[in-house]
């Protein structure tokens, strides 16, 4: 199975929006408006410095997206990044398509002088837990809360 993976464009709006709900089905979180969903990739088309995003494909069908969020960290007074967003279409995993989407993030933040990528993932999500520490990551020290 040979993976593409690419930065989106205005071009592929309806390529990601059925992976972006698919991503919020496998979190049973209702879907925003398809204005609010149009408006976040608006955002991100026209204000780069925000984020971007990347979808993966195999053989010309999109399996995947990852989703990066530019932020700060005042402990090292730099710019960082925030993966939100990882997916993969379940029909599509185990074959290398998550590991192409977290390493063009990862290169993405290298290449870029971001100081470090940073994501979370739901506390029962053990399968996205061994993903991540078999790409190398260590579980952070922090605690996340939100409100």
């Amino acid at each position: 199975m040979a993976v593409t993976v690419r930065r989106t464009t205005r071009d592929d709006r309806a390529l990601v929006l059925p992976l972006i709900k698919g991503y919020l089905d496998f979190y049973e979180v209702a879907h925003p408006a398809d204005e609010k969903l149009h408006a976040l990739l608006d955002t991100l088309e026209l204000q780069p410095e925000r984020g971007l995003q990347f979808i993966a494909e195999v053989d010309g069908k999109p399996v995947g997206f990852a989703t990066l969020y530019s932020t700060f960290s005042t402990l090292r007074a730099q710019k960082a990044m925030v993966m939100n967003d990882l997916f993969v279409l379940p029909e599509a995993r185990k074959h290398g398509v998550g590991q192409a989407l977290f390493q063009a993030c990862a290169n993405y933040v290298k290449d870029n002088g971001y100081a470090f990528m940073e994501w979370v993932t739901a506390s029962d999500n053990e399968t996205a837990q061994r993903f991540y520490e078999a790409q190398g990551a260590t579980r952070g020290t922090w605690v996340g809360y939100s409100v």
